[in-house]
């Protein structure tokens, strides 16, 4: 076991070193030619999310701690010479975790519960910088497909499924659009502060993998969504910086739920 993980460890400076060498190199050949960016920015996300929801039509009702999730992945981005203002950014993100809590069903009866959840989000964002100012506009879909595997105390049974078992998929299909903004805070440009407010609507749809009755019935709702961001980054080099931001995601419906998903993160950004 420790050798493999030594081996892993290994692996993954050797890779740092690598991409290191490629942006270091990529970022003087830039000064000197005007060429497409390719940029790779691993990230790690620590999120803390909350999930209870509550039915104000029946006494259905579901509260859990909050969640802790790590979430990692990865943002790729490509800067086109014709579009010397403006960046793709397609970000692949993916976590797990698990909590505990109580469940409330339709018929008053309540049970304690565990909760395994697997979060998938996919973004892609058009970044537009505004002139030669440090505001950026934002926009472009995001998906969002949170997998629950719930399971209740022997004996006590959810309405869709007549198990003690539940397992539904949400899925989250949002349009943003939003505004950007970053400050250097020294002569060299070095030191970077940020900022991103990105508002979202879309859709939400829940469904019940292991259904079994008609009852508890599949449910769509319209979405909206605020993200809000604040972070620094340390520009080492062209073709090398690291950020660290805390992030913020809320996603109403209109049923009244809503579900938060906060934490801080850091990424390396190497640019090519």
């Amino acid at each position: 076991m420790k050798a493999t993980l030594t081996r892993a460890i290994g692996g993954l400076f050797f890779v740092f070193f690598i991409l290191t060498m490629f942006s270091l190199e990529a970022g003087f050949a830039a000064e000197k030619e005007d060429k497409p960016v390719i940029s790779i920015t691993p990230r790690l996300w620590y999120t803390n999310m909350n999930i209870n929801e509550y039915n104000p039509s029946t006494t259905y009702q579901e509260t859990w701690k909050h969640l802790n999730i790590p979430i990692y992945g990865v943002t790729i981005g490509f800067a086109p010479k014709s579009l010397k203002s403006t960046e793709f950014l397609l970000t692949v993100l993916h976590g797990t975790g698990n909590t505990q809590g109580t469940v409330v069903n339709a018929n008053g009866n309540t049970t304690p519960a565990t909760v395994d959840l697997k979060r998938h989000d996919l973004e892609l964002l058009v970044r537009h910088k505004i002139a030669e100012s440090g505001v950026y506009l934002f926009y472009g879909p995001r998906y969002f497909l949170i997998e629950f595997d719930a399971t209740f105390k022997p004996g006590w049974t959810h309405d869709a499924t007549n198990t003690n078992r539940l397992r539904f998929e949400e899925t989250i299909i949002l349009a943003q659009l939003g505004l950007g903004m970053s400050v250097p805070i020294t002569k060299d440009e070095k030191h970077i502060l940020f900022g991103n407010v990105i508002g979202g609507i879309g859709r939400i749809e829940d469904k019940v993998e292991n259904r079994a009755t008609s009852d508890s019935p599949d449910k769509k709702f319209t979405a909206y969504s605020v993200d809000v961001q604040m972070g620094y980054q340390l520009a080492l080099t062209k073709g090398f910086s690291a950020h660290t931001r805390y992030r913020a995601v809320t996603i109403y419906d209109n049923s009244g739920d809503a579900t938060v998903i906060h934490g801080p993160e850091i990424g390396l950004k190497f640019s090519f």
